[in-house]
């Protein structure tokens, strides 16, 4: 599950990021779902994942949404609507959803290990989407400052999320 999970999250990724910079915006979100449905059959508690999903697809979206108002990011592909994140980057949230209990699991007790992770890998994922025509980063140093703070605090906060008991995979943790 752990090799499949890994190779489905850069599948995906790849899908919603190059989908978008090449005008195909709603390819991504069809191969999440597709990746999302079969790893909803290989997680042990289906509805306890597909929870977790939801919720970080809606953080996710609100979170994006708030950068794209703010004009520290600007993606490719939405709705018209410039301050909404489009539907590939909700996609990408769920995309990331599914590492919690699986790829990234070894942050699940680091959550400071978390913070620094997600304050490094989430800029460097923004600034190759951005290389790759899917969004934009019109403030810079500034943009990839925002985007650390905000996946600095967002990791940690998803693995803690994906612990509580209505997320966890684990019914009896001991």
């Amino acid at each position: 599950m752990l090799l499949f999970n890994f190779v489905a999250f850069q599948t995906g990724w790849f899908a919603c990021v190059v989908g978008a910079g090449r005008n195909w915006p709603y390819l991504g979100p069809a191969v999440v779902l597709v990746l999302a449905l079969v790893h909803l059959r290989l997680s042990p508690r289906p509805t306890a994942e597909l929870r977790l999903l939801i919720s970080l697809a809606i953080m996710g979206t609100v979170l994006d949404s708030l950068l794209a108002a703010s004009g520290l990011v600007s993606y490719r592909g939405g709705y018209g609507l410039n301050w909404l994140a489009p539907a590939w980057i909700t996609a990408l949230w769920v995309n990331f959803a599914t590492t919690l209990h699986f790829a990234l699991r070894w942050l699940a007790d680091r959550l400071w290990l978390a913070g620094i992770f997600g304050a490094l890998a989430g800029p460097l994922a923004y600034y190759a989407g951005s290389g790759l025509g899917a969004a934009e980063l019109p403030q810079g140093g500034l943009s990839l400052l925002a985007l650390a703070i905000v996946w600095g605090a967002a990791v940690p906060f998803s693995m803690a999320l994906s612990k509580r008991p209505a997320f966890r995979q684990d019914p009896n943790p001991t």
